[in-house]
């Protein structure tokens, strides 16, 4: 099943009685078999992906009329950290906002199995990827957080949570870093 200059699978046939062979034209029907089979399954794909880029974009234009028409901060922190979660099919997430005093970043609003437990705690400057983050204006993407070492795992011994992969981007408004928005493992396992 190749499409392009990817092979997708195979198609094999037999036979289990040995007086029956095959034949160079049945071989090339096989091969436009084969060819249309993995035309279809590249067009299944792509028509898959552009559903599930249409879903994201349709989340991201109710979000963005949510920052116009509400005026309660939590409910729109927290609409925000879930269609995150949701746009990118993450597991938990979480939004930290920078205290102006200490520059530390404090968990205002969590998303996932134990949300509540990290509501109000607290990290220190530069902590973790949220902290990096924060202190370097640049987007954080660690796939396995185990192996790096710019881990910080207090977060997860406190709560039994285990985080496995993890994106996290600053919050930006006129060049000044207000917070960090996080998202945390992948909820399908990729």
């Amino acid at each position: 099943l190749n499409a392009g200059n990817t092979t997708l699978g195979a198609i094999a046939l037999a036979s289990i009685d040995s007086s029956r062979t095959f034949t160079e034209d049945q071989l090339k029907i096989l091969g436009a078999i084969a060819d249309q089979a993995a035309g279809a399954i590249i067009k299944a794909r792509l028509f898959r992906e552009t559903e599930e880029r249409a879903s994201q974009l349709a989340t991201l234009n109710s979000v963005a009329q949510s920052l116009a028409s509400t005026l309660e901060l939590d409910v729109l922190l927290e609409r925000i950290v879930s269609s995150a979660c949701g746009i990118l099919k993450a597991e938990a997430g979480s939004l930290l906002l920078t205290e102006a005093e200490t520059g530390d970043l404090i968990f205002r609003v969590t998303y996932g199995p134990v949300a509540g437990d990290l509501i109000g705690r607290r990290l220190r400057p530069g902590t973790g990827f949220a902290g990096e983050a924060a202190s370097t204006g640049l987007a954080v993407i660690v796939n396995d957080v185990h192996k790096d070492s710019r881990w910080f795992g207090d977060s997860d011994q406190q709560t039994g949570f285990t985080t496995r992969a993890l994106m996290a981007a600053p919050m930006l408004i006129k060049n000044r870093i207000i917070g960090v928005l996080e998202v945390i493992n992948k909820a399908d396992g990729s």
